[in-house]
């Protein structure tokens, strides 16, 4: 599923609310229509430290309801982004909103939680969307406000999961021992093969950012600059994924946990299964 900017007539961008704000740029980054807009316009007064945004908006599950299990009658999706200090102000905020692909009205998703990961001033933002409908095309946008004023917005779509019991096929890619900043170009080309196929999902296998597995090694899946081939797909597709050997090595997984939201295993909720004793519980996990 592409993303497209749309301006309309002469310069107006019509964003949520009815309001609009004179479009200095649009374009594409990372499968998200990115729209730098001049005049400000109100927005939220949650306001925080001046940030930019390191990795554009991706898709988890986060902690769902194994499909079929009892709780299962909706399905959820949760968007991740992360930010870095990108300044001295202190007027920075944040808004995210959806709505079913065709409707007219934006929903605002809730609040946004955060992760201090401790390392280089890097915060992974968070929100779940709950209560969407099984097999639905849904619509999703970030909104960064700076001073009042929308300075960024990154919208792009997902598809949430099929119903228990229903027979239409799914297509997934599954691969593993990928990204590693000597031979990213390589792991650019398997992704971007894999974008044309648009399967329903990815299945990482392990290994998934060389050689340690930490924060500054994962910016080759996540970052824009780096790496646009999976950070278009992952606006608008879920990757699953194992923790491999390589990816342990920095505190035990750590930026692994902080970066991709799986469901906790609990018997009878999110699992056909009791977790192993004595393991994390996202590092063993089941989905459907």
């Amino acid at each position: 599923m592409m993303t497209t900017c749309s301006v309309e007539h002469r310069g107006f961008l019509t964003l949520r609310d009815s309001k609009r704000v004179w479009l200095t740029e649009a374009r594409i980054v990372a499968g998200a229509c990115v729209v730098q807009s001049g005049l400000p316009a109100d927005r939220p007064a949650n306001a925080g430290p001046q940030v930019d945004v390191k990795h554009t908006p991706y898709l988890q599950l986060g902690n769902a309801v194994l499909d079929g299990l009892p709780g299962a009658q909706t399905d959820q999706i949760e968007i991740i982004w992360q930010t870095v200090p990108g300044g001295a102000g202190t007027a920075d905020s944040f808004t995210l909103e959806y709505r079913e692909t065709g409707a007219g009205a934006w929903t605002a998703a809730g609040p946004i939680s955060t992760i201090t990961t401790g390392v280089g001033g890097r915060v992974n933002h968070f929100v779940t969307i709950g209560g969407v409908r099984y097999k639905q095309d849904y619509d999703h946008r970030v909104i960064h406000d700076r001073a009042g004023g929308t300075i960024a917005t990154y919208e792009a779509t997902f598809r949430t999961r099929l119903p228990a019991g229903d027979q239409k096929p799914v297509t997934f890619a599954a691969y593993g021992d990928s990204a590693a900043l000597p031979s990213i170009q390589n792991f650019r080309a398997v992704q971007n093969r894999i974008n044309l196929i648009d399967p329903d999902f990815s299945v990482l296998l392990g290994d998934n950012a060389y050689n340690s597995g930490s924060h500054t090694e994962f910016d080759t899946r996540f970052e824009p600059a780096i790496n646009p081939d999976l950070t278009q797909y992952i606006a608008n597709h879920v990757d699953y994924y194992a923790m491999g050997n390589h990816d342990q090595v920095t505190a035990g997984g750590q930026p692994s946990l902080d970066n991709y939201s799986v469901p906790v295993p609990v018997v009878g909720t999110t699992s056909a299964l009791p977790p192993p004793l004595g393991e994390t519980p996202e590092k063993n996990y089941s989905f459907d």
